[in-house]
């Protein structure tokens, strides 16, 4: 018995297509797109600025060591403005065998979280020293008459009995009207004000070496600690 023979011809195209999105699915699928974005960029961008106040503080912790050691080769007196930046050349620039010879690295004298207009604004550093810490504001007001002082020599550590509880090195916020001084000078001192690029509030080392944050907007002539009447960017008691 003869078998039929089998249809090898192609089949014809059907009129029914593969399923495919509608107008309506695609202004979905992209609205909740924009609503997941509006959520995470938020968190991103946090994130990032932990990682930088994260830098900033270990920036502010080697200044800190670099400032220790320095102290240490030199009758363990603290650095003086002229150890950190000098301006004798009309520009700003790290002291030669200054606290650059223990640092090396250029990089952490900046904040990370410098915006590009700061970023372009005199000087190049992010980190002042709080003038309580020098000869020219230790009595805890601007004193011209130790302005060489100042300069040139360092206060024995020995004269602060807490270090732990004393402010060495400042973030400060930088601007472009700074006073009777020069564009943020290495000193914080007058109406300087501490920086809020970190959630609102500024990395500080203290004087044992030890990274903190103080509140954003705080100036060197009011500063108090939170809580107290106590001010924040105290000096010693008794000078020699």
């Amino acid at each position: 018995m003869r078998q039929p023979a089998c249809d090898t011809r192609p089949a014809r195209p059907g009129r029914s297509r593969a399923p495919g999105f509608t107008l309506i699915e695609l202004l979905v699928v992209i609205a909740i797109i924009a609503i997941l974005a509006a959520i995470l960029f938020p968190v991103f961008a946090r994130a990032r600025e932990r990682a930088r106040q994260t830098a900033c503080i270990n920036n502010m912790k080697q200044l800190g060591l670099a400032f220790l050691m320095y102290a240490d080769d030199n009758s363990n007196r603290i650095p003086p403005f002229q150890a950190y930046f000098t301006n004798r050349t009309g520009t700003w620039q790290p002291t030669p065998n200054g606290i650059i010879a223990y640092t090396k690295a250029r990089a952490i004298d900046q904040c990370p979280s410098l915006t590009k207009v700061e970023k372009q604004q005199p000087p190049p550093w992010s980190y002042s020293i709080n003038a309580y810490c020098t000869w020219v504001g230790a009595r805890g007001y601007y004193d011209n008459s130790l302005v060489l002082r100042a300069e040139f020599d360092g206060i024995p550590m020995s004269l602060y009995p807490n270090p732990s509880r004393t402010i060495l090195l400042v973030d400060e916020a930088k601007r472009l009207d700074d006073g009777p001084t020069p564009l943020n000078d290495p000193a914080f001192v007058f109406t300087d004000t501490t920086t809020n690029r970190h959630d609102g509030k500024a990395n500080v080392t203290f004087l044992d070496g030890r990274v903190g944050t103080v509140p954003g907007g705080l100036d060197w002539n009011t500063g108090k600690w939170p809580g107290t009447d106590e001010l924040m960017f105290r000096g010693p008691s008794v000078l020699p």
